[in-house]
This record gives C-alpha cells, sequence and structure tokens, in this order.
C-alpha cells in the first residue's frame, strides 16, 4: 500500500556501549567520512545495505543528513529497518521526514534509549530523510552507527490505493495482498481497492479468511454521489476472519480492504520486530 501515508515502528533499548563513532566514549574520529552532509542537497544516500559511522558535533548547529531511497521495483515498495546504535556521551534529535510531503516525525533520545529501532514503510521509488542533532547542546561530540536495510514487499495488485486504480477479480478468486502503509503525511489507514466483475445484482460477500495479527480489517465501500467511503463489515478483534456484504449493480462493484482507521496497527507497533502487517498479507475471496 502506498502514498502519502505514514508508517513507523519505534523500538528503544540498552544494549550498546562506548562511542560509536569508533573512539572513545566522549569523543569522535578525526575525520567523518560523511562530510559534508549538513543540508537536504548534502545528504548522504545510504545504500539498501549499508552502515554509516558519523560524528554530532556538540559545540556547534551543524546537523548529519541522511537519504533512504526506496528502489522503483516492487512497485508495492517495502519497508526499512534502520537501527541508530549511540551516542551514549549525550541526547540526541533525531528526525524522520518523507521528502514529498510537509511534516516531519521529531524524536528526542537519551543514552539509555540506544540502540533505537526504526521501522519506515515505503513507496516504490520514495524517499525518506533522517536528520540527527545534538539535544541540549553541550561541548561533547556524539559518535553513532547508523544502520540500514531494505525488505520489499511484492503485492501483485499494486498500485490500487484509489478506486479508479482497482484491479479486476471475479468471484470465486482467491486474494493474496499486503496492507503496510507508508511513511509520510498523517495517520491515514492504508487502503486496498478492488473491482468485483461478473457478478449478478444484488449482494455478494467478501470473505476474509487471513489477517496480519496485529491489525482490524475492515471492508469499505464508497458512497455515492458524496464520493465517502464507509465500512460495511469489519473483524471484531485484531488478525480475525470475518465476512461482509456488498451491494452489486450491473454486474460490478469496487470495494476497498484496508486497517480500522482510528486503530490502524499497520502504521504503528511496540516490539523490536517488524509489526505483522509489514510482512503478513491478508487472504480473500467474494463469493453470492
Amino acid at each position: 500500500m502506498g502514498s502519502a501515508r505514514f508508517a513507523l515502528l519505534l523500538f528503544a533499548g540498552v544494549g550498546a556501549a562506548g562511542c560509536l563513532g569508533g573512539s572513545p566514549v566522549g569523543t569522535c574520529r578525526s575525520t567523518d567520512d560523511n562530510e559534508p552532509n549538513d543540508d537536504p542537497a548534502t545528504a548522504v544516500v545510504l545504500e539498501l545495505e549499508s552502515l554509516a559511522r558519523g560524528c554530532i558535533q556538540g559545540a556547534s548547529a551543524v546537523v548529519d543528513r541522511f537519504l533512504l531511497q526506496a528502489p522503483p521495483i516492487p512497485e508495492s515498495g517495502g519497508y526499512w529497518d534502520v537501527q541508530l546504535q549511540g551516542p551514549m556521551e549525550g541526547g540526541t534529535r533525531l528526525s524522520v521526514r518523507n521528502t514529498a510531503v510537509d511534516g516531519a516525525l521529531d524524536l528526542s533520545l537519551s543514552p539509555e534509549d540506544s540502540p533505537t529501532q526504526l521501522y519506515l514503510g515505503a513507496d516504490a521509488g520514495g524517499s525518506v530523510e533522517l536528520t540527527l542533532t545534538a539535544d541540549g547542546g553541550g561541548a561533547v561530540d556524539l559518535g553513532y552507527d547508523l544502520l540500514s536495510s531494505w525488505i520489499p514487499i511484492d503485492d501483485r495488485w499494486e498500485p490500487n490505493e484509489s478506486q479508479e486504480e482497482a484491479p479486476d477479480i471475479t468471484l470465486g478468486q482467491s486474494v493474496t495482498a499486503f496492507c503496510n502503509g507508508s511513511f509520510g503525511e498523517g495517520l491515514t489507514a492504508p487502503r486496498d481497492w478492488y473491482r468485483l466483475i461478473g457478478a449478478t445484482d444484488g449482494a455478494a460477500v467478501v470473505s476474509i479468511t487471513s489477517a496480519p495479527a496485529d491489525i482490524v480489517l475492515q471492508v469499505l465501500i464508497r458512497d455515492e454521489p458524496s464520493g465517502r467511503s464507509r465500512p460495511v463489515g469489519q473483524a471484531v478483534a485484531a488478525g480475525q476472519t470475518f465476512s461482509a456484504t456488498i451491494p452489486v449493480t450491473g454486474g460490478v462493484r469496487a470495494f476497498a480492504v484496508g486497517p480500522r482507521q482510528e486503530q490502524a496497527e499497520a502504521v504503528f507497533g511496540d516490539d523490536e520486530l517488524p509489526p505483522p502487517a509489514f510482512g503478513t498479507p491478508y487472504t480473500f475471496t467474494v463469493t453470492q
């Protein structure tokens, strides 16, 4: 699931020791191979599997910027597994921003938070900027290691974020897809749209036969002429299966599957592992 959506898992735990920029506690290496990377134009583009060692100069306002650039394939995107190890000498501010939209997530981290784990959903070809600065001032230089890894998610039904992009499906066809979101603007639950064809006018039943363990899925249709989407059925609990009835007119009906808007555990989690929604598919069939 794709554009302009927000997906983040944050985990902080103690486990690192020393100054992880490659030097003793309280100091940094004599040179920082990532410099200059103080503004968006000079941000260091991280590889799909990378380790960046850097130093935040606590006595100055200089920042370190990095860019996570998702590959264009698969079209369904994937997510970044990012770990910040250190600094152990003082507080750090980490800003995370989707370069395609306004706004950013700002995290204030203490040495006790190290290592800090981030899981960031991303659209195909999308960019996320990471900015590190010293938090609270002071003259101590802060060394750190920034590790990143790209995990693609291949969803054959993407792109299908809107009714206009909905792929055709038929009665009895088994559909397997993913509902992970993308780090972006706001807390909008991701939705996948489908277009049922070849059905008899009246009603059809969408049966969700499996779902990620951390989200409550729902089935939605669009009301005309308002153009607003409304749920017609949802699971009673996270990871549960259910059925929803949708109306069919002229043998066609468009509908969406996605997390419940106000909960949307596809966009948040609270463990050191990626939320199941990031890598576990849902399945459904439509019958009459």
